[in-house]
């Protein structure tokens, strides 16, 4: 697979070793058919690799939910370790009641935690464009800003919880505030690089 290359746009290729110089038509067809062939076991190749990473990935989750269900069931207390089983049930029985039985929906809260994560997503994603677009196009904008973007991006975004908090008080602005932060360092910083 090593030897393996693209075809050009003409579909055939040309062996710039041969001593012949241009190669005759019966050759030409068999080294195009050649290329195809290997194309073919290179893609069947890439096909068995993932269907083989998914496979293991699939049976690691399985060995864990069977080794959790395992020490559930030698402890036998429900509070402290749950089965894998009563887990599945709480959450389907929980998905359309209310919990607490005053509260609502599990998937409620789910449509609110997807609201918050997409504008999150969204305000980082379009501050990033802005912020690495002008720094793109202005050497004193990106000398002002890029060490800012630098010193924030390694922080996590959870330590910035307490500031929203005390900056912006108890809403929803300080718990979309890790997401805009997340967003907004990385997008800026590949864009200016995009856009160079």
């Amino acid at each position: 697979m090593a030897g393996w290359h693209s075809l050009p746009p003409g579909g055939t290729i040309v062996d710039a070793a041969d001593d012949t110089g241009s190669p005759g038509p019966a050759a030409s067809g068999q080294d195009e058919l050649d290329e195809r062939a290997d194309l073919a076991a290179h893609r069947r190749a890439k096909r068995r690799a993932r269907a083989r990473r998914f496979a293991i990935g699939a049976a690691g989750l399985v060995v864990l939910a069977a080794g959790w269900q395992v020490a559930a069931t030698i402890l036998g207390d429900a509070v402290f370790l749950p089965s894998v089983t009563e887990t599945i049930h709480q959450l389907l029985h929980y998905l359309g009641r209310p919990y607490p039985a005053q509260g609502k929906p599990l998937w409620y809260d789910l449509a609110i935690s997807l609201k918050r994560i997409l504008i999150g997503f969204l305000v980082g994603v379009g501050a990033g464009v802005v912020l690495g677009s002008a720094m793109s196009a202005n050497r004193v904008i990106r000398h002002l800003i890029d060490p800012v973007i630098e010193v924030l991006r390694p922080l996590p975004a959870l330590a910035f919880i307490p500031l929203f908090i005390v900056w912006f008080g108890i809403g929803e602005l300080p718990k979309g505030g890790p997401d805009h932060h997340r967003g907004y360092p990385h997008h800026g910083g590949h864009h200016r690089r995009g856009t160079r």
